[in-house]
């Protein structure tokens, strides 16, 4: 009996340099690994991309579609799972989720961070579409824990939680010493609005009015807005250390910031998504 087949539709960076993989990037490598060591055949069909225009994505989009539908064609028996970034790759998602008969067995991981406030901010159409995706699959993984508890409510339907984490052998051998005079908050990875880091500063802020000494570190490139207004905030307890972002060097901004604070005390405060995400999108990649 042959391999089992998995046509797996995400985001894997294929043509990109080490330097500019995210956590996404890296998250679905990952997957395709795990599933290649449980024996299945895997093929890879790139998400389509929104970074270089709607001209390009368009393109890439036919491109994705056509060869899934080609993939399905020569493998009847394969199971199809899709990467799941909804909102605007909702639409996409839809046709491709859509493109096997009934009977073929479909799995639908949610990533992104935003599957229930989307849902909820959203029109009916997007709602519309959003059902028949999360109906339409026989298996459904949900990065973010309160997407399990949205699916079962909604839907009836049991969700699989598997977060976004960190390979043990990308982990340094050491245990760092644990400081017990000062709770220490550090986030590490991009610095955007969508990123919730003003959790981070609500948080530190609620601490030290209560009376705990607080030490709280921002690390990541991105919006130096969001990274002001938390300098505003914080004020002198909140350090945000501006490293470049993936079009920079990223092992050279891992190194200065682990000179800076202890990389062994990582607290990632993320009201989507609480995990390893951040610290995968500047981990220098051996993937």
């Amino acid at each position: 009996m042959g391999k089992r087949t998995i046509i797996f539709y995400a985001p894997v960076g294929t043509n990109l340099p080490v330097h500019l993989l995210g956590g996404g990037e890296k998250g679905c490598r990952r997957t395709r690994e795990i599933l290649s060591n449980a024996g299945y055949n895997v093929i890879t069909i790139d998400k389509a991309t929104m970074s270089h225009g709607a001209v390009s994505y368009v393109k890439s989009a036919i491109h994705a579609i056509a060869k899934t539908k080609k993939k399905l064609h020569e493998n009847p028996d394969a199971i199809l799972y899709i990467v799941g970034f909804y909102e605007k790759n909702l639409p996409l998602e839809w046709i491709l989720i859509n493109s096997g008969e009934k009977k073929r067995k479909t799995i639908y991981e949610a990533r992104n961070g935003r599957l229930v406030k989307a849902y909820k901010e959203k029109g009916n159409l997007y709602k519309k579409l959003m059902d028949s995706v999360l109906k339409r699959a026989d298996v459904i993984f949900a990065q973010g824990l309160e997407y399990v508890d949205f699916i079962k409510k909604t839907y009836g339907k049991k969700a699989v939680y598997t977060p976004n984490y960190v390979l043990n052998r990308s982990l340094k051998p050491y245990i760092a010493d644990r400081p017990f005079d000062t709770i220490r908050l550090i986030y590490f990875g991009r610095v955007s609005e969508s990123k919730n880091v003003d959790v981070v500063i609500k948080v530190a802020y609620e601490l030290e009015k209560a009376g705990y000494k607080t030490s709280t570190t921002v690390i990541g490139g991105g919006d130096e807005v969001v990274a002001d207004q938390g300098n505003n905030v914080g004020g002198e307890s909140l350090n945000v250390i501006q490293v470049p972002d993936r079009s920079g060097n990223s092992a050279d901004s891992v190194d200065k910031a682990s000179a800076t604070v202890d990389i062994g005390h990582l607290v990632l405060c993320d009201n989507r998504v609480v995990c390893r995400h951040h610290y995968n999108e500047l981990l220098p990649s051996n993937e």
